[in-house]
Protein backbone atom coordinates (compact mmCIF):
# COMPACT_ATOMS: atom_id res chain seq x y z
CA UNK A 1 0.00 0.00 0.00
CA UNK A 2 1.45 3.51 -0.61
CA UNK A 3 0.67 6.46 1.63
CA UNK A 4 1.24 10.33 0.32
CA UNK A 5 1.71 13.14 2.22
CA UNK A 6 2.11 16.85 1.05
CA UNK A 7 5.74 18.19 1.84
CA UNK A 8 5.10 22.11 2.16
CA UNK A 9 5.41 24.92 4.39
CA UNK A 10 2.55 26.75 2.73
CA UNK A 11 -0.62 26.05 1.70
CA UNK A 12 -3.30 28.49 0.06
CA UNK A 13 -6.12 28.09 -1.73
CA UNK A 14 -8.42 30.42 -4.12
CA UNK A 15 -11.38 32.13 -2.39
CA UNK A 16 -13.40 29.65 -5.14
CA UNK A 17 -11.90 26.72 -4.26
CA UNK A 18 -10.49 26.25 -7.82
CA UNK A 19 -6.67 26.39 -7.06
CA UNK A 20 -4.33 25.54 -4.62
CA UNK A 21 -0.51 27.12 -4.05
CA UNK A 22 1.65 25.04 -2.46
CA UNK A 23 5.51 26.85 -1.58
CA UNK A 24 8.65 25.01 0.09
CA UNK A 25 11.55 27.22 0.65
CA UNK A 26 12.14 29.38 -2.48
CA UNK A 27 9.95 26.85 -4.70
CA UNK A 28 6.45 27.41 -5.45
CA UNK A 29 3.92 25.80 -7.58
CA UNK A 30 0.06 26.83 -8.06
CA UNK A 31 -2.50 23.86 -9.27
CA UNK A 32 -5.52 24.69 -10.93
CA UNK A 33 -8.03 25.25 -12.05
CA UNK A 34 -9.23 21.65 -10.41
CA UNK A 35 -12.56 19.77 -9.35
CA UNK A 36 -13.31 20.76 -6.13
CA UNK A 37 -12.83 17.51 -5.14
CA UNK A 38 -9.31 17.03 -6.54
CA UNK A 39 -9.11 20.74 -3.84
CA UNK A 40 -10.17 19.19 -0.81
CA UNK A 41 -8.40 16.01 -1.25
CA UNK A 42 -5.01 17.85 -1.87
CA UNK A 43 -5.62 20.01 1.36
CA UNK A 44 -6.19 17.06 3.44
CA UNK A 45 -3.16 15.33 2.46
CA UNK A 46 -1.19 18.58 4.15
CA UNK A 47 -2.48 17.86 7.66
CA UNK A 48 -2.49 13.87 7.42
CA UNK A 49 -0.99 11.06 5.61
CA UNK A 50 -3.61 9.28 3.35
CA UNK A 51 -3.22 5.89 1.03
CA UNK A 52 -3.91 6.18 -2.36
CA UNK A 53 -7.07 3.47 -1.70
CA UNK A 54 -8.41 6.23 0.88
CA UNK A 55 -7.80 8.98 -1.17
CA UNK A 56 -9.54 7.87 -4.49
CA UNK A 57 -12.61 7.11 -1.96
CA UNK A 58 -12.42 10.48 -0.35
CA UNK A 59 -12.57 12.00 -3.96
CA UNK A 60 -15.45 9.62 -5.56
CA UNK A 61 -17.37 10.52 -2.37
CA UNK A 62 -17.65 14.28 -3.29
CA UNK A 63 -16.88 14.45 -6.87
CA UNK A 64 -17.47 12.26 -10.39
CA UNK A 65 -16.08 9.21 -11.14
CA UNK A 66 -13.70 11.57 -14.13
CA UNK A 67 -11.93 13.41 -11.25
CA UNK A 68 -10.15 9.62 -10.40
CA UNK A 69 -8.53 10.38 -14.00
CA UNK A 70 -7.52 13.88 -13.15
CA UNK A 71 -6.06 12.39 -9.44
CA UNK A 72 -3.74 9.95 -10.69
CA UNK A 73 -2.26 12.52 -13.54
CA UNK A 74 -1.84 14.43 -10.47
CA UNK A 75 -0.38 12.25 -7.88
CA UNK A 76 2.41 11.20 -10.62
CA UNK A 77 3.19 14.83 -11.35
CA UNK A 78 3.40 16.19 -7.75
CA UNK A 79 5.60 12.85 -6.94
CA UNK A 80 7.79 13.13 -9.63
CA UNK A 81 9.02 16.80 -8.81
CA UNK A 82 9.35 16.02 -5.21
CA UNK A 83 6.21 17.68 -3.85
CA UNK A 84 5.11 14.19 -2.26
CA UNK A 85 6.26 12.42 0.64
CA UNK A 86 5.35 8.43 -0.34
CA UNK A 87 5.26 5.65 2.34
CA UNK A 88 5.39 2.27 1.78
CA UNK A 89 3.51 -0.10 3.80
CA UNK A 90 3.88 -3.51 4.44
CA UNK A 91 2.23 -5.96 6.76
CA UNK A 92 4.14 -5.20 9.70
CA UNK A 93 4.72 -1.39 9.51
CA UNK A 94 6.20 0.58 7.22
CA UNK A 95 8.53 -0.64 4.32
CA UNK A 96 10.25 2.38 2.97
CA UNK A 97 9.98 6.04 3.38
CA UNK A 98 11.03 8.34 0.35
CA UNK A 99 11.31 12.01 1.32
CA UNK A 100 12.09 14.75 -1.51
CA UNK A 101 15.11 16.55 -0.77
CA UNK A 102 14.09 19.96 -2.60
CA UNK A 103 11.02 20.04 -5.09
CA UNK A 104 11.70 20.51 -8.83
CA UNK A 105 11.99 24.03 -10.25
CA UNK A 106 9.25 24.54 -12.65
CA UNK A 107 5.48 23.10 -13.25
CA UNK A 108 4.38 19.69 -12.89
CA UNK A 109 4.81 16.94 -16.07
CA UNK A 110 3.43 13.91 -16.75
CA UNK A 111 6.57 12.51 -18.36
CA UNK A 112 6.91 9.64 -20.25
CA UNK A 113 5.35 6.46 -18.80
CA UNK A 114 8.01 3.63 -18.06
CA UNK A 115 7.63 0.06 -18.94
CA UNK A 116 5.83 -2.28 -16.49
CA UNK A 117 8.33 -3.56 -13.57
CA UNK A 118 7.72 -7.54 -15.19
CA UNK A 119 9.10 -5.92 -18.69
CA UNK A 120 12.17 -4.16 -17.39
CA UNK A 121 15.69 -6.02 -17.68
CA UNK A 122 18.75 -5.22 -15.86
CA UNK A 123 17.27 -3.85 -12.61
CA UNK A 124 20.17 -2.87 -10.16
CA UNK A 125 21.52 -0.56 -8.24
CA UNK A 126 22.35 3.16 -9.39
CA UNK A 127 26.23 3.39 -9.19
CA UNK A 128 25.94 6.80 -7.59
CA UNK A 129 24.15 6.24 -4.29
CA UNK A 130 25.56 6.19 -1.06
CA UNK A 131 24.25 4.31 2.21
CA UNK A 132 23.76 5.65 5.61
CA UNK A 133 22.38 5.11 8.74
CA UNK A 134 20.06 6.95 11.28
CA UNK A 135 19.43 5.27 14.23
CA UNK A 136 18.25 2.08 13.38
CA UNK A 137 16.93 3.48 9.86
CA UNK A 138 19.72 2.37 6.69
CA UNK A 139 18.87 5.24 4.33
CA UNK A 140 19.55 5.44 0.55
CA UNK A 141 20.23 8.57 -1.07
CA UNK A 142 22.28 9.69 -4.14
CA UNK A 143 23.28 13.16 -5.55
CA UNK A 144 21.21 12.44 -8.77
CA UNK A 145 17.93 11.60 -7.23
CA UNK A 146 15.34 14.15 -5.39
CA UNK A 147 14.85 11.53 -2.98
CA UNK A 148 16.09 10.22 0.01
CA UNK A 149 14.79 7.21 0.69
CA UNK A 150 14.50 5.49 4.41
CA UNK A 151 14.37 1.46 4.65
CA UNK A 152 12.31 0.30 7.75
CA UNK A 153 12.13 -3.07 7.34
CA UNK A 154 14.71 -5.74 7.25
CA UNK A 155 12.70 -7.44 4.26
CA UNK A 156 13.09 -3.74 2.96
CA UNK A 157 17.27 -3.85 3.43
CA UNK A 158 17.73 -7.06 2.28
CA UNK A 159 15.73 -6.42 -0.77
CA UNK A 160 18.00 -3.53 -1.85
CA UNK A 161 20.78 -5.69 -1.00
CA UNK A 162 20.26 -7.93 -3.32
CA UNK A 163 19.63 -5.65 -6.24
CA UNK A 164 23.59 -5.04 -6.35
CA UNK A 165 23.34 -7.85 -8.85
CA UNK A 166 21.23 -7.15 -12.20
CA UNK A 167 17.93 -8.92 -12.40
CA UNK A 168 15.03 -9.13 -14.63
CA UNK A 169 11.98 -7.36 -13.58
CA UNK A 170 10.27 -10.62 -14.53
CA UNK A 171 12.38 -12.85 -12.23
CA UNK A 172 12.28 -10.51 -9.60
CA UNK A 173 8.65 -10.53 -9.49
CA UNK A 174 8.26 -14.70 -9.78
CA UNK A 175 10.80 -14.67 -6.29
CA UNK A 176 8.81 -11.84 -4.29
CA UNK A 177 5.56 -13.64 -4.78
CA UNK A 178 6.56 -16.31 -2.90
CA UNK A 179 7.03 -13.71 0.07
CA UNK A 180 4.63 -12.71 2.60
CA UNK A 181 4.53 -9.14 1.54
CA UNK A 182 5.30 -9.55 -2.34
CA UNK A 183 3.15 -7.03 -3.83
CA UNK A 184 4.23 -4.49 -1.00
CA UNK A 185 8.05 -5.19 -1.65
CA UNK A 186 7.08 -5.12 -5.47
CA UNK A 187 6.31 -1.28 -4.65
CA UNK A 188 9.22 -0.94 -3.07
CA UNK A 189 11.02 -1.35 -6.07
CA UNK A 190 9.22 0.12 -8.36
CA UNK A 191 9.59 3.62 -5.97
CA UNK A 192 13.30 2.95 -6.42
CA UNK A 193 12.56 2.96 -10.02
CA UNK A 194 10.73 5.91 -10.05
CA UNK A 195 13.33 7.91 -8.15
CA UNK A 196 16.57 6.94 -9.82
CA UNK A 197 18.23 4.63 -6.75
CA UNK A 198 17.36 1.48 -9.07
CA UNK A 199 18.13 1.63 -12.54
CA UNK A 200 17.30 -0.68 -15.28
CA UNK A 201 18.56 -1.34 -19.07
CA UNK A 202 22.35 -2.04 -20.45
CA UNK A 203 25.65 -1.75 -18.56
CA UNK A 204 24.80 -4.11 -16.23
CA UNK A 205 27.97 -6.08 -16.48
CA UNK A 206 29.54 -2.46 -15.82
CA UNK A 207 27.58 -1.76 -12.71
CA UNK A 208 28.26 -5.69 -11.45
CA UNK A 209 32.01 -4.91 -11.82
CA UNK A 210 31.67 -1.26 -10.09
CA UNK A 211 30.08 -3.14 -7.06
CA UNK A 212 32.18 -5.92 -6.77
CA UNK A 213 35.33 -3.96 -6.66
Amino acid sequence: MKIYQLVADQVTMSDDRSSIGLARGARSLRLGPLPPAIVDGLDGLVSEPCSDTALSRRVIGAGQPSDLAVLAALLTGLWRAGWLRLTVQGSNGPLIVADPLLPRAGGLSSGVGRPRLSAQKNLRLARDIVLTTEGQTLVVESGSSLMRVGLHDPAAAALVASLVQPVDGGDLLATLSTTDQGDDLAAVVETLLDVGLVVAGSDSADDSRYWSS
